[in-house]
């Protein structure tokens, strides 16, 4: 009998230490197939640490986008509680500038170049194809369909466009 109790005891000492992916793996809780792995211990969930992987990579939530607005969106199973995504909602890949983090937040530092007043009344553009979106101006342009944006061969050919409020370096999202 007292084996038993001191038994209970160290297992009840060694489920409270569980504080990341492996030591929960080992106590032998079940395992996601997911990529990067989690593992479930008592509604806790942890997520396997791979070297070399930026963190938000692994963290087990991934950004969406609404496929109407545009509007971006965290879905997935993080260290807290899980949050299942919805049908209108479609993955979008994570970047280093542009990712979810733990906390189910959109992190964008994805860079939006304003166009100053001075770039609007020029009378050429240099002909250079280095694309960028030009994304509309919701006081000027009502949005039915996303992206409210288009890409224009160069920023000088964006800011031009009275419509275009500011634009980003890329190709504008289909």
């Amino acid at each position: 009998m007292l084996q038993y109790i001191f038994s209970v005891i160290v297992s009840f000492y060694k489920e409270s230490k569980i504080s990341n992916f492996e030591e929960c793996a080992a106590a032998g809780n079940p395992v996601g197939e997911s990529y990067p792995r989690q593992c479930i211990h008592k509604g806790k969930v942890f997520t396997e640490f791979i070297e070399g992987v930026e963190y938000w990579k692994q963290d087990g939530i991934f950004l969406t986008q609404n496929s109407e607005t545009g509007e971006y969106a965290c879905f997935g199973c993080g260290k807290t509680m899980c949050i299942d995504p919805i049908l209108i909602m479609k993955p979008v890949e994570e970047t280093p500038k542009r990712y979810c983090n733990e906390d189910f937040e959109i992190i964008d530092e994805e860079e939006k170049h304003f166009c100053p007043p001075e770039s609007r009344n020029v009378d050429a553009c240099i002909e250079i194809y280095q694309p960028v979106c030009g994304w509309s101006d919701p006081d000027k342009i009502k949005c039915i369909k996303f992206p409210c944006a288009s890409t224009y061969s160069n920023s000088c050919f964006a800011c031009m466009d009275e419509n275009v409020l500011y634009y980003t370096r890329e190709v504008c999202p289909e």
